[in-house]
């Protein structure tokens, strides 16, 4: 076994700016080659509101990845994102998130007409605050996929987002679930071990395997 440790010294009021040095020099110690699309995710500011960003993090411990079989950590989830995005209206993360549990809710909860709004109006909203951003994309497929019910044009929409993020595990875990439900038991498979072997820790990879 190998132990490597380095000291960091800075200060948090520039959390990103941390978090993005430390995950640069660990992937640096262990010899890994960082994709172009992960190294401009460590690199993205997404809001300059603490206030905010801590109340997205709180909305992603709530929302269990967005899992359809725990709809309550959604709805939980939910206030946290709509705080974060009435605290910075130009979050691009939180206004996907929020998109897509407005769209969550409305597909297996509540599918009322003001929910589908919702989520139709954040979609839009990240989309134009980051058009190439992967969120973007999850947030649209999303709304395509619970609201529109509309699962061939979720699937394209998923398959341009996973162009430009080839390792975003959220967003293969979402296609594995589409071949799914179209009877594509085979790229659902294959899908869902490329989403496993990306991140082994993932409860939700695992369980949709």
């Amino acid at each position: 076994t190998t132990s490597w440790q380095l000291p960091f010294d800075a200060a948090l009021t520039d959390v990103f700016a941390v978090q993005a040095d430390i995950a640069t020099k660990v992937a640096d110690a262990l010899g890994v080659a960082l994709a172009d699309s992960v190294r401009a995710g460590l690199e993205a500011r997404p809001t300059a509101n603490l206030e905010a960003y801590d109340a997205f993090l709180k909305g992603e411990a709530a929302s269990a990845s967005m899992s359809a079989t725990d709809l309550a950590s959604v709805t939980q989830a939910l206030p946290y994102y709509e705080r974060a995005v009435a605290l910075d209206s130009s979050f691009q993360p939180a206004w996907a998130q929020l998109s897509q549990a407005y769209a969550a809710s409305f597909g297996n909860l509540t599918p009322t007409a003001e929910l589908a709004t919702k989520a139709a109006a954040a979609a839009e909203r990240a989309r134009r605050l980051g058009p190439s951003r992967p969120e973007s994309y999850l947030a649209q497929g999303s709304y395509e996929r619970f609201v529109l019910k509309d699962n061939e044009r979720a699937l394209a929409t998923f398959k341009a987002g996973l162009k430009l993020a080839p390792s975003n595990v959220t967003m293969i875990i979402a296609l594995s679930s589409l071949e799914r439900n179209s009877g594509n038991w085979q790229a659902a498979v294959t899908l869902g071990e490329r989403a496993a072997a990306l991140d082994p820790r993932s409860s939700t990879a695992a369980r949709r395997l």
